[in-house]
């Protein structure tokens, strides 16, 4: 054979072809799909976590509007309100239309109950002028830590 001839069937070195982004390694689909999963999941679980505690969060402002009128002027129809409020609460957080018609006992049941399941917020006190004093002939004197003990209580709600 003629070392020409065998020059002349050599080709050129070719390089390979580029390594393209598309389309993706089935590794990289699987880590799309997961992450697609695990937003779309994070997604409806924030959702539903918002509107279950939606109650929670009108109560506390229907509660700042009420502490800054009793505040401003003391009056047994501010306590009433504030009662309404926690029952419609307990309502809310406990699924019990019971609490809403709860009066005097009934109602003290409820929220020793409900301070057994979260402790350290209301006191015996504070129990007592929730179940009782709105039937007291003089208004009972709320402080400004009565109120933020009342919201310490809406917030753990149902937290439990």
């Amino acid at each position: 054979m003629d070392p020409t001839t065998l020059l002349t069937q050599l080709k050129d070195v070719h390089p390979p072809e580029l390594i393209t982004w598309w389309p993706l390694a089935i590794g990289w689909w699987g880590l799309i799909i997961f992450t697609l999963i695990l937003l779309t999941s994070t997604i409806l679980y924030t959702r539903r976590w918002w509107r279950r505690n939606a109650w929670r969060r009108a109560a506390l402002t229907e509660l700042k509007q009420i502490a800054a009128d009793y505040l401003s002027q003391a009056n047994t129809a501010h306590l009433i309100t504030v009662i309404e409020l926690l029952k419609r609460s307990i309502s809310s957080a406990h699924n019990d239309l019971h609490a809403l018609s709860a009066t005097s006992t009934e109602w003290r049941h409820y929220l020793e109950k409900s301070l057994k399941n979260s402790p350290a917020t209301l006191s015996p006190e504070d129990i007592a002028i929730l179940s009782e004093g709105h039937y007291q002939p003089a208004t009972p004197e709320l402080s400004a830590a009565f109120f933020v003990r009342i919201e310490r209580f809406i917030k753990r709600l149902g937290n439990v």
